[in-house]
Order: C-alpha cells, then sequence, then structure tokens
C-alpha cells in the first residue's frame, strides 16, 4: 500500500485538467489514448456508422476468461458516441445505453463493434451496436444520444 501511495504521489504532481490532458484526443492511437476504455482502433467510419476492431485485455475480466459486462457497456457507448457524431455533425452526450448479452464475450480476441444511428428526431439520435466474434453475436446495444445546444458542454 506504501508503494501505491507514493506512485499515486508522484502522479499527482504531473496532474492537468481535461482540457489540456491527451488522454482521449490522441486519434493516432487506440481508443484515442483513454487509458480507460478497452482498446479499439475504428477501421470505418461514415454515415453507415462506426466499424472498430476491439479486444478487451485482462484488466477487462469479469471472470472466467470474459469480458466485464461494465466494459463492453463503455465500449458501446464510445462508439455509439461516433456513430452519434457523424449522424448530426455535431456532439451529443449519452441519454441511455442498454446492452443486451447474448454470449460470452471472450478476453485477448480481437472483435468487431459496429454501432450505426437508427433514427434522428431533433435532438435525439437513436443508437444501435453489435459486438461480434467472428459471426458469433456477443452483444447488441440500443442507445439514446441527445445533441448538444450551441454552447452546451
Amino acid at each position: 500500500m506504501d508503494k501505491l501511495a507514493e506512485i499515486n504521489d508522484k502522479l499527482a504532481a504531473a496532474r492537468i485538467d481535461e482540457w489540456h490532458s491527451p488522454s482521449g484526443t490522441r486519434i493516432d492511437l487506440p481508443a484515442r489514448g483513454n487509458i480507460n476504455l478497452p482498446p479499439f482502433d475504428v477501421t470505418y467510419l461514415n454515415d453507415d456508422g462506426a466499424y472498430a476492431t476491439l479486444t478487451f485485455r485482462d484488466f477487462h475480466l469479469g471472470g472466467n476468461n470474459a469480458a466485464h459486462g461494465g466494459q463492453i457497456a463503455v465500449a458501446f457507448d464510445e462508439l455509439g458516441g461516433y456513430a452519434s457524431a457523424v449522424a448530426i455533425q455535431g456532439v451529443s452526450r449519452t441519454a441511455y445505453l442498454t446492452v443486451h448479452y447474448r454470449s460470452i464475450t471472450p478476453l485477448n480476441t480481437p472483435l468487431q463493434i459496429r454501432t450505426w444511428a437508427d433514427r434522428i428526431d431533433g435532438r435525439k439520435v437513436y443508437v444501435k451496436g453489435t459486438l461480434h466474434d467472428g459471426d458469433r453475436l456477443c452483444a447488441e446495444m440500443e442507445a439514446l444520444f441527445i445533441k448538444l445546444n450551441p454552447g452546451q458542454r
């Protein structure tokens, strides 16, 4: 515990606010450099949605060599935001996100994740998504994203 406290103290000295952090802004890195996200690489992003290769690592363990369900939801939230942003050409926030787990999602295996805007109603963007291990469906997602008003953070 003392070692961990020592490391945290060292890291605290280098802390910066979110607007100056490279985390989440490095498009040249998996998951835009955000170490809290399961690593993914976007392979395709256009009006049809977002397609990415995603690999859950040992850090995302839910038990029995399977990805934790919360980590699957985090991946869908991030890639759902991509699909929403493309659909509305702007920034949105998650209003709700529902994941339907269909089969075990393995760790350390390249998976395919796809999200797309199913429909748009004013500022509301309804997004759907799928997560596959080859031909096997691991999970499906449905979500609502809300487009931010001008000047809204």
